[in-house]
């Protein structure tokens, strides 16, 4: 219960900070707004249950849902709205519904969002956006009670959102946003079975400014400062596994333990523009799940031995790109493990993280980094702390 919260605690921490990082430096003159938005979609075809082995013995397809956002729309007061075209941000709550919910459930989501325009025009824009929250209510893996979901095995999951859309404003008080989003729900392995679920959908949304928009007039920014930082952050994690039980005899082949995962990284990034930075690392990690063993006892009892602790650390190197806004950056890396005992587990070489970071401090941040393999199967969630160095290039 107290790990539950110290996570939604962190979360928490990250969605303020999506709203202070970038609303402290930003008038109360901004524009606020409210948005209503509609999806009806398809539900991505990615594993076993959603393509059959369930309850209802056929294809989940189908999917929509609602959302209900309050945004603050920048006005070009400050300079990073004219980088960022003057983007809007804000809060929102979700609820999707599903034509098998005794199996899937009614999940719902509280989110923060970014958005900014790609191109913009007097008449219609083509905007693009991300959302980050914590979905709730779902109905998880049970072996008993719901043995056919393996898609999600918690209550509450990760919810990440991408999408595109075109602004089409019918006058100063509303406007219409007609586009298509991404979404992905997964726990990071913190509970398994955690395949994960994937939605895509058009959308329909209408905007009312709670004030008359006045659209300001973009001014370009000055030339990029060569500004070069090196990272330090440690990050720890949780997570279960699924392995082969035909051999041991156990009766289900999720292990309903927890394994402890840690991460040592450095990081070199130079500021390319005003939104983006590039850079190379080197990480560390320890994972408690590699190369352990399940055994069944005589008196019925699961037993895990977990092995040699050498055995269960890799050494990695990392190319990394980060969108900065504000004191919020999102990151992503592609890494190469370059050392490793050999033959200790399925998962290959090559590894990626997607994270998000807030600096409530110029040289020290908190972020949530999702690990993955092979570009769509999640390893791990990384909670993390970290410590910046910044000089100027001359």
């Amino acid at each position: 219960m107290i790990r539950d919260l110290l996570k939604i605690g962190v979360v928490v921490i990250l969605l303020l900070g999506i709203s202070d990082g970038i609303y402290a430096q930003t008038s109360m003159k901004n524009t606020k707004y409210l948005g209503v938005q509609y999806h009806r979609g398809s539900v991505f075809n990615t594993n076993r249950f959603i393509n059959g082995l369930n309850s209802y013995q056929r294809r989940i397809k189908d999917f929509e849902s609602y959302s209900l956002k309050l945004g603050w729309q920048t006005n070009g007061e400050k300079e990073w709205h004219h980088v960022y075209n003057f983007p809007s941000y804000g809060f929102g709550v979700y609820s999707a519904r599903f034509k098998e919910p005794s199996d899937i459930g009614y999940p719902f989501a509280l989110f923060g969002f970014f958005e900014a325009p790609l191109v913009a025009g007097r008449n219609v824009s083509l905007y693009y956006e991300w959302g980050l929250g914590l979905t709730y209510n779902w109905k998880p893996y049970n072996r008993d009670l719901n043995p056919w979901n393996y898609a999600i095995g918690s209550y509450q999951t990760a919810y990440i959102d991408l999408g595109l859309y075109l602004n089409i404003p019918l006058n100063k008080w509303f406007e219409v946003n007609v586009g298509y989003s991404a979404s992905h729900f997964s726990n990071g392995s913190m509970k398994a079975p955690n395949i994960g679920l994937n939605l895509g959908a058009p959308y329909v949304e209408l905007r009312y400014n709670l004030k008359p928009r006045v659209r300001p007039i973009r001014r370009m920014p000055p030339p990029c400062d060569p500004w070069q930082e090196v990272l330090f952050s440690f990050a720890v994690g949780s997570k279960q596994i699924i392995r082969s039980t035909q051999v041991t005899g156990l009766e289900t082949p999720v292990i309903d333990a927890n394994f402890a995962t840690y991460t040592l990284s450095a990081t070199w990034l130079r500021q390319v523009t005003h939104m983006f930075k590039l850079g190379v690392g080197i990480d560390g990690a320890y994972d408690e799940s590699i190369n352990v063993e399940v055994y069944r006892m005589k008196s019925g009892n699961m037993m895990i031995e977990k092995n040699s602790h050498w055995d269960k650390i890799a050494l990695g190197t990392f190319g990394q790109i980060e969108m900065e806004t504000g004191k919020v950056s999102l990151l992503g890396q592609v890494g190469y493990l370059v050392a490793r005992k050999e033959n200790v587990s399925y998962k290959p070489d090559l590894y990626q993280r997607v994270g998000i970071k807030y600096h409530f401090h110029d040289r020290m941040f908190l972020g949530l980094n999702l690990r993955t393999y092979d570009f769509s199967k999640v390893d791990y969630l990384e909670w993390n702390v970290g410590y910046r160095i910044k000089w100027r290039r001359k």
